[in-house]
């Protein structure tokens, strides 16, 4: 229904891309992104909980929007690429699709992928509107992007554009626990299922392996308190 109501008013995908083909050969490369889009899921999950629980305990709320918004002008400061939702930040790494790996680039990449559910977290813990999805899909677009080019410097040979979508996806379906939701959102997002296989694989392993590391997620961790 909605794929048909797209066409009717001409909607353009939120990701122009180009997806070609993916091959087997990456797929012990995909596991590998799975397990770490799963850890950086946790990571994510207990940030959001870890910030909420300290601004919790400041009862004044202007010291809590202070202090979250020095949070994230001092992370803005170092990385631009934070701020806002991370869309456009996004959109721009499907045109790096071949960097090269470097000191810089290895700095910038892995100072996003670990400052952004910093940001994220204290942006809802002091106030502000929000969740978890849009930074999921900003973090597993870093990631995979990151993943693919150290890869690459080992002679890998994988299609980075590929792991900035399968990562997207993985975060996200690790960080909500909904592989399903993951995949087809994020198909949904680039108007091509070229990859729906790959993402799927992924996106249940990203799944399982946050569960094994921390069963919750920010959605169902205050339910489960409250009924223990």
């Amino acid at each position: 229904m909605a794929s048909a109501l797209l066409l009717l008013i001409r909607e353009e995908p939120l990701f122009a891309v180009t997806i070609t083909n993916w091959h087997f050969y990456a797929i012990p490369y995909f596991i590998l992104l799975g397990v770490l889009a799963g850890i950086n899921s946790v990571f994510l999950t207990k940030m959001v909980l870890f910030f909420k629980s300290q601004f919790g305990r400041i009862n004044n709320d202007y010291h809590r929007i202070f202090l979250g918004a020095l949070i994230l002008s001092s992370a803005i400061f170092l990385f631009p690429q934070l701020y806002g939702e991370g869309y456009h930040a996004m959109k721009g790494l499907f045109t790096q699709t071949h960097p090269s790996v470097s000191l810089g680039f290895l700095a910038t990449f892995i100072g996003i992928v670990l400052l952004k559910p910093v940001v994220t977290s204290a942006t809802l813990a002091s106030g502000g509107d929000g969740g978890v999805f849009a930074p999921s899909l900003f973090i597993g677009a870093f990631l995979g992007l990151l993943v693919a080019t150290v890869l690459n410097n080992f002679d890998a040979g994988v299609i980075p554009i590929n792991f900035i979508i399968i990562g997207m996806a993985a975060v996200l379906s690790a960080s909500i626990h909904a592989p399903f939701t993951a995949l087809f959102l994020v198909c949904g997002m680039t108007n091509d299922y070229t990859l729906f296989f790959p993402i799927l694989m992924v996106c249940l392993i990203a799944k399982y392996t946050s569960k094994m590391i921390f069963p919750f997620t920010v959605y169902t961790y205050a339910n489960s308190t409250l009924k223990s």
